[in-house]
């Protein structure tokens, strides 16, 4: 789906909806619900039954009051916080502990006319930013690329080309490209807060199952890198290690 949503990313021209209808075809044909309008906010192993144990995920919904959960009896954890699993052994915690995540800024904006590259560099491909320094005037960012044209529609009907740019950044750059005076038409940013991750010496590599019960987290591959190909190879490996669980 991360290629997927690429190579749309890099289309030349796209009219809404193709996207979605491989989402759909994809989740039709593996026969998964998936709810898009819930917060996972607590797991844990309880016994439901005399004779029956399981995971117990809680959840929020949008739009309903009060939590709700619902009984696995296997559970992978995809996402990089442990804040939400209580760890049952010291092995646990070593393991949620193995990883730490530095934040990251990505911003999207657009502007009337495409940047100069004798001031501001190429960025017709990603633009790797090294000099954090003053005298730059992109100062503050990272990364910089420029994504594509789009049209949009102004208030009279008429039509216009603008460029959309996309910006890493280690903070908020908003007041930066106010300062660059770059005439910015919109601008999108949100904070990840779990963007990079550390990479340290470690003493063991952290396990992908973190119980015999039935918990595995993908993650732990965040110990080597983090890229699209990574987290791929992790969920591969986690499916298959749950299906030989299974049978």
């Amino acid at each position: 789906m991360a290629i997927s949503a690429f190579q749309e990313d890099m289309a030349s021209a796209y009219i809404g909806g193709e996207f979605l209808d491989k989402l759909e075809q994809i989740l039709g044909a593996t026969e998964v619900t998936v709810k898009t309008t819930t917060e996972v906010s607590g797991l844990k192993h309880e016994d439901i039954s005399d004779s029956e144990s399981a995971w117990l995920v809680k959840y929020d919904a949008r739009g309903a009051s009060g939590s709700r959960a619902e009984a696995f009896d296997r559970v992978i954890i995809a996402a990089p916080s442990f804040d939400l699993y209580r760890a049952a052994s010291v092995d646990d915690v070593e393991a949620a502990s193995a990883l730490t995540y530095r934040p990251a800024h990505v911003a999207f904006f657009t502007l009337p006319s495409r940047l100069k590259p004798d001031r501001y560099g190429d960025v017709e491909q990603v633009l790797f930013i090294e000099n954090q320094g003053g005298g730059d005037p992109l100062g503050g960012m990272r990364e910089l690329a420029f994504v594509r044209d789009v049209t949009t529609v102004a208030n009279d009907g008429n039509r216009r080309v603008e460029y959309l740019y996309r910006a890493l950044s280690d903070g908020d750059i908003t007041e930066r490209l106010q300062q660059l005076e770059l005439e910015v038409t919109w601008l999108y940013q949100v904070r990840l807060d779990n963007a990079y991750p550390f990479l340290y010496p470690l003493r063991r590599f952290p396990p992908f199952k973190l119980s015999e019960k039935g918990l595995w987290w993908t993650p732990a591959i965040h110990a080597i890198a983090s890229t699209i190909d990574m987290s791929w190879l992790a969920g591969q490996i986690v499916a298959e290690e749950l299906v030989k669980d299974v049978l």
